[in-house]
């Protein structure tokens, strides 16, 4: 049985390559400062840029299912939060994606919705919807 690469295995390609090295970095016994460096090794500039391509890859995309959009909503929100990175669209209005499953469509609709209190529709559709990804403006806020 062949397995598919999945969207976080595409975002982290290489990181099982990276090379770190121990013997000139200083040991810290803080398991916090070493979750720290986990981190930002596994979110670079690269990790982002990678994500972001990948978006634009999917945009327009039918994925066929309720159960494979909420996968890939699911995927793509959980990376966006561990990146400390946001949704805009390509106005750069700040957006939230979701999937929405009402009776009349068994496969649902990705939406985008504002990202404020009024969180009004901006993109109802069966296919993944054309966004970006920026820096968060408060990135440990989801931390």
């Amino acid at each position: 049985m062949e397995t598919r690469p999945t969207l976080v295995d595409e975002v982290f390609a290489d990181l099982g390559s990276a090379q770190i090295l121990r013997e000139r970095q200083p040991t810290s016994r803080n398991p916090a400062s070493r979750l720290e460096n986990l981190y930002t090794r596994t979110f670079t500039e690269k990790t982002l840029l990678r994500l972001s391509g990948i978006l634009q890859e999917m945009s327009g995309t039918d994925f066929g299912s309720l159960k494979n959009n909420r996968h890939v909503v699911n995927t793509v929100n959980r990376l966006l939060t561990g990146a400390g990175a946001a949704l805009v669209t390509p106005a750069n209005q700040p957006v939230r994606l979701r999937v929405v499953a009402p009776a009349r469509s068994p496969q649902g609709y990705f939406q985008l919705r504002t990202a404020d209190a009024r969180q009004a529709t901006l993109y109802s559709g069966r296919t993944f919807p054309t966004c970006r990804i920026v820096p968060q403006e408060n990135p440990d806020k989801n931390r």
